[in-house]
């Protein structure tokens, strides 16, 4: 039989899809988002799941990126999982990406997780259901420890986890199986507002007891300044070139709410 340990690293590990130090947001941007995000990580009764929904090109990247990196300096993070259309990713590798961050942050998790696989050869190099690896691998497994803190687990893009069929399977457990996590486990997820993210976590959001929220890229309340923000970018980016304050502007009035379109502009014009 294969030895347990070895199958532990058959587990199929999302390599290149951490998050990317260098994409985190302008100091003193998003400020909104941002704290509302951090609010919720660190508030003790809050939903296990945050889904941040936002259109094409208004950050939702970014603000992930300066989260997973914030939470990382605090020592809360405990897995990251950017999904990208470029590079075709099966709904799973989240999952058994977690799992095998888990064992790298636990000892002791590691231990039982490499028990529980001896004996049991296909759950790490067979199954590729989501339903049974969310279960086994991470419900069962975390059911027996008490990680310390609000432990963060970040999912961007959801939505570029292919079409609608290929991640119906990871969009069913993560809106239906997180409440089985632990209370203090947080997941933010990120993704573009598509009909079956939008019905899946919106259901989930409205139960009596909530498992998910959702905050949106384009709640008033939140994205008052978002067009101070790109301004505060194309500043940082065209004022270094000669450029007046006035075409900083007219750049980030151009934009819109997209800081995507802000910084294809700004390497254009640059």
């Amino acid at each position: 039989m294969k030895d347990a340990a070895r199958l532990l690293y058959d587990l199929p590990y999302g390599e290149g899809a951490h998050f990317n130090p260098s994409r985190r947001c302008l100091a003193d941007t998003r400020v909104d988002f941002l704290n509302e995000i951090k609010s919720w990580v660190n508030e003790p009764k809050a939903p296990r799941m945050l889904v941040l929904f936002g259109q094409a090109g208004m950050g939702k990247t970014t603000i992930a990126s300066e989260i997973a990196s914030w939470s990382d300096e605090q020592g809360q993070l405990i897995s990251s999982f950017f999904f990208n259309r470029s590079v075709p990713r099966p709904p799973y590798l989240p999952i058994t990406t977690l799992a095998r961050d888990l064992c790298d942050n636990s000892l002791p998790f590691k231990r039982s997780t490499v028990e529980m696989l001896r004996g049991n050869t296909s759950l790490a190099v067979g199954t590729r259901d989501c339903a049974t690896l969310f279960q086994r691998l991470l419900v069962e497994q975390l059911d027996k420890f008490d990680f310390v803190g609000n432990p963060l687990v970040i999912i961007d893009a959801l939505d570029e986890c292919g079409d609608e069929e290929e991640r119906e399977s990871l969009i069913a457990v993560l809106s239906e199986r997180v409440r089985n996590l632990p209370a203090n486990f947080r997941i933010l997820l990120t993704a573009r507002p598509e009909r079956d993210l939008e019905t899946a976590f919106q259901d989930a959001s409205s139960t009596p007891d909530p498992c998910v929220r959702i905050v949106r890229m384009d709640d008033k309340d939140l994205s008052a300044s978002t067009e101070d923000d790109i301004l505060k970018y194309t500043r940082s980016q065209m004022s270094t070139h000669n450029f007046s304050d006035s075409d900083c502007r007219k750049v980030a009035q151009s934009s819109g709410t997209l800081f995507q379109w802000a910084s294809v502009a700004c390497d254009f014009i640059i």
